[in-house]
């Protein structure tokens, strides 16, 4: 936006703060909202690329708070969403006015159809349902439409409840199973009658306790919703965060109360995972991951908790829990499967949310390679003994070289960021001096991020291991290490994509207190998360969006998928700048090099039985896109339940299949062999080499190191 356009912008919400006062707003909001609203605007000003408040502003506001409401299309009719999209450009100018008539209408008529879906679901669920009947719902929101009018909203609803009913019928059958299993098998073609009842019943409370959830919220709480979709308008990272929030708006599932180590935020009528917290139960259980949606929540053995439209702080209560105790979870996978995952809450363990290293052994040449794990770029500025990522990772190089390896792998998988300067000194323990990362303000100003120290800690053959998880500084260290010929990236097709910088926790009540500090009673106003800067790699092309490319390309499900930072709604776009003059590294492969080191990881991949396994998922779930809709006949649904099962079986069996490799830890965690049994530590230990031999894409990496090795000497001759 062009300097005299904020300025304007600037000029016209000021003046319209001063107007307020004697603005009316809904007698249940009062003056408070209105101030809310203009608030977050004056403070997304700041913002890398500010909106107008104008008709583009309008519509993606109006775009946004439609998925939030209603993103499965299940309340609204097509006429209601013709009603209110006739308002969808006049958001710009109701908030000059100071009006929310469009938030207004829009809870008010959602209200209504939930409550008349409140009505239809019970007399649906009060009715015989037929399940011997060819027919589908489709699950894919893209390709369906709103119903056209209350007998379609009907039809919709009757199909989720035997989609419910269904799902319900075989966890309750499952859970029998493995308590008798001379059961017979699930899929006959007739339900049996007694579960199929118990099955009804659990549906009927869920969504009548869902319903009524959605209809209990304040309209302060619904109003929330409506600042978040303000926000996003500007770009999916930048968020309105309630006042009661602030505290559990990046929750850590862990720490002096239990529970399963994730970061949780509210997406729209989702509860979404946002990271995994290395060392904690979800990070050792392995099947619960970052794009997660958690559907239900459900206590030991008891009846499970629909959390849709749920509070995040009311989804945590129900999530945190007692150490020892399992807190089942129904969540929606990116490829849209729907699985049950059981977690045992417990304590994170702090020590495993830091770098660690082991030495990988050939046996057959008694080679040896190392191997640090980097979760995150952490650095505890609180204390002057702090650990710091860049700090453990130079010690643990330093540890490898004595041991004597050959080559090193740095494992970024799942690795969402965290300090950028710490990536920044990461980057220089592999270079000599030069740049590493370009950052660009919203004044267009660069700055440019160098390693200064000369000293190179590790200077030997590198493989950095990357997935569709590695995002912001992870791209960063990967991008660097790439552009320099340092090292060889191995991993997904691309990482997340994520290139932008945000500033968190902007206090409302901070303008506030500047602007009109006698104006004490509305607070708390909640607080801004926005976006202020932007990465550029060195050769000048952004992060954002395209992520980081490998070298070597491994197969992998998320690829494939709508997901990372190019899935989301309006986000900034790719661009670049210019290329800074840096000098390559001096043992960089040539490009026959490396073709010849893609061509051997091709061969291997194609024989391993775990890649062949993830391709034979890939191919599944991209037919099960284009054909998307789910069969509601009892038995072909329940034998559709049954191949993914078997399908999930056949993948856990496989990783129980050690390499040939032999692993040992290093550094502050004990050996394997050394110890005392039972002790915490030395399990965990035992946990995490285990969990080392049986990964197959770390398997790959390892003996793509060992071909570089290969390639690097007999070029050296």
């Amino acid at each position: 936006m062009k300097r005299r356009q904020l300025i304007r912008l600037s000029t016209i919400i000021l003046g319209l703060i001063l107007v307020i006062i004697t603005a009316i707003a809904s007698p249940e909001l009062g003056e408070r909202a209105l101030y809310m609203q203009y608030m977050t605007l004056l403070t997304l000003q700041g913002h890398y690329e500010p909106l107008g408040l104008d008709d583009e502003f309008s519509v993606r506001v109006f775009d946004l708070y439609m998925k939030y409401l209603d993103y499965n299309k299940r309340f609204f009719t097509k006429r209601d969403y013709n009603k209110l999209k006739a308002e969808q450009r006049k958001i710009d100018d109701q908030i000059k006015n100071g009006e929310i008539d469009f938030f207004l209408r829009a809870i008010n008529l959602l209200d209504q159809r939930i409550t008349d879906v409140k009505k239809i679901t019970q007399e649906i669920l009060e009715e015989p349902l037929d399940f011997s009947v060819q027919e589908a719902l489709e699950l894919d929101v893209e390709k369906r439409d709103y119903p056209k009018n209350q007998h379609e909203l009907r039809d919709l609803w009757r199909k989720i409840a035997k989609h419910q009913v269904l799902l319900a019928y075989y966890d309750e059958w499952k859970n029998q199973k493995a308590e008798d299993q001379s059961l017979p098998a699930v899929g006959s073609s007739v339900p049996d009658e007694k579960l199929l009842k118990e099955a009804k019943e659990k549906v009927k409370k869920n969504i009548t306790a869902s319903l009524d959830r959605m209809l209990e919220g304040t309209i302060e709480e619904k109003f929330y919703l409506y600042l978040d979709a303000i926000a996003n308008s500007y770009d999916p990272h930048t968020e309105y965060i309630p006042p009661q929030e602030k505290d559990d708006y990046d929750i850590h599932l862990s720490g002096a109360f239990y529970g399963i180590g994730a970061t949780l935020q509210k997406e729209g009528e989702n509860i979404k995972v946002v990271e995994i917290i290395p060392g904690g139960p979800s990070w050792k259980q392995k099947e619960l991951q970052v794009g997660d949606h958690i559907l239900q929540v459900a206590q030991e053995n008891e009846e499970p908790v629909d959390i849709i439209n749920m509070s995040l702080n009311d989804a945590v209560r129900l999530i945190r829990g007692e150490k020892g105790t399992t807190v089942r979870l129904t969540v929606k996978k990116p490829d849209g499967q729907i699985t049950v995952i059981s977690i045992v809450r417990d304590l994170v363990v702090l020590e495993e949310a830091y770098a660690k290293s082991a030495i990988v052994k050939n046996a057959q040449n008694q080679e040896q390679y190392g191997y640090i794990y980097l979760p995150s770029f952490y650095h505890d500025f609180q204390r002057t003994e702090g650990r710091s990522s860049a700090q453990d990772v130079k010690d643990q190089l330093k540890e490898l070289k004595k041991a004597g390896v050959s080559g090193v792998i740095l494992d970024l998988r799942n690795n969402t960021g965290g300090l950028l300067s710490d990536a920044v000194e990461m980057a220089g323990h592999f270079l000599q001096t030069g740049p590493v990362v370009q950052v660009k303000e919203r004044n267009g100003k660069i700055r440019v991020l160098q390693d200064t120290d000369p000293e190179v800690t590790y200077e030997g053959p590198l493989v950095v291991l990357i997935n569709s998880f590695s995002a912001s500084a992870s791209e960063i260290l990967a991008a660097a290490l790439q552009d320099y010929g340092r090292a060889v990236i191995v991993g997904s097709a691309r990482t997340f994509g994520k290139g932008t910088v945000q500033v968190v926790y902007v206090s409302l009540d901070d303008i506030l207190d500047y602007i009109f500090p006698e104006k004490q009673d509305l607070k708390p106003l909640g607080y801004i998360k926005y976006t202020i800067e932007k990465f550029y790699r060195i050769t000048g092309g952004s992060t954002q969006l395209k992520g980081v490319e490998p070298d070597i390309i491994l197969p992998d499900l998320y690829s494939y998928l709508d997901y990372g930072e190019k899935a989301t709604d309006y986000p900034l776009p790719w661009d670049e700048i210019q290329t800074l003059p840096f000098e390559k590294w001096h043992n960089q492969l040539s490009v026959a090099d490396l073709k010849k080191l893609t061509a051997n990881s091709g061969q291997r991949v194609a024989q391993n039985q775990g890649f062949q396994l993830v391709n034979k998922n890939i191919q599944r779930v991209l037919a099960e896109k284009q054909s998307s809709a789910q069969s509601l006949k009892f038995e072909t649904f329940l034998d559709q339940r049954e191949v993914e099962e078997a399908e999930k079986s056949a993948f856990e069996n496989l990783k129980t299949q050690e390499s040939e490799y032999l692993f040992t830890a290093m550094n502050r965690m004990v050996d394997v062999g050394h110890g005392a049994e039972g002790d915490e530590v030395f399990q965990a230990n035992a946990e995490w080499i285990k969990a080392l031999s049986e990964d197959f894409y770390l398997v790959e990496a390892i003996n793509i190191l060992q071909d570089l090795i290969a390639i690097q000497a007999a070029d050296a001759l």
